[in-house]
């Protein structure tokens, strides 16, 4: 089922709900449920961190505020690599890699053998496309200002 972006707030204030009043076990609930809808959106990200923070309700080590600020901050906004790209080109920066795990890096890497540094967004693009989880919380990258000669 596709939730419209009016369902998907209204089960979001919910779960906030939910946690200003402590239920964070119902709270927890109710966010696996709408991570499951949204599983293949370009909203799963953050619900799959979600997940991750809130692990069990019983080792929950994060402060109520810290986590409404990171699941509800009115200022977070998510970004596609092609979104990357063009601010990127906007703003005169160059691409000079993510920080990723291993894992991906060696993948990235046999998957792209023409990109031995890694630089290509384009490829970063198709890649995330095919292995939705491996920016899961957020795009980590180092950039620097293009010289104008």
């Amino acid at each position: 089922m596709v939730l419209t972006q009016q369902k998907h707030e209204k089960k979001l204030r919910s779960a906030n709900n939910l946690l200003k009043r402590g239920k964070v076990k119902l709270a927890l609930l109710k966010l696996r449920k709408l991570a499951k809808s949204l599983q293949r959106t370009p909203l799963a990200p953050i619900y799959a961190e979600t997940l991750l923070i809130l692990g069990s309700a019983e080792q929950l080590a994060y402060s109520y505020s810290a986590l409404r600020d990171l699941l509800f901050h009115v200022q977070e906004h998510q970004f596609t690599i092609p979104q990357l790209q063009s601010l990127l080109n906007k703003f005169n920066l160059e691409f000079l890699g993510f920080f990723v795990p291993q894992t991906i890096r060696e993948e990235y890497s046999r998957i792209f053998p023409d990109d031995p540094d890694r630089l290509n967004l384009e490829h970063w693009h198709q890649y995330e496309q095919a292995h939705p989880f491996a920016f899961i919380t957020m795009y980590n990258f180092h950039c620097c200002r293009v010289n104008i000669s």
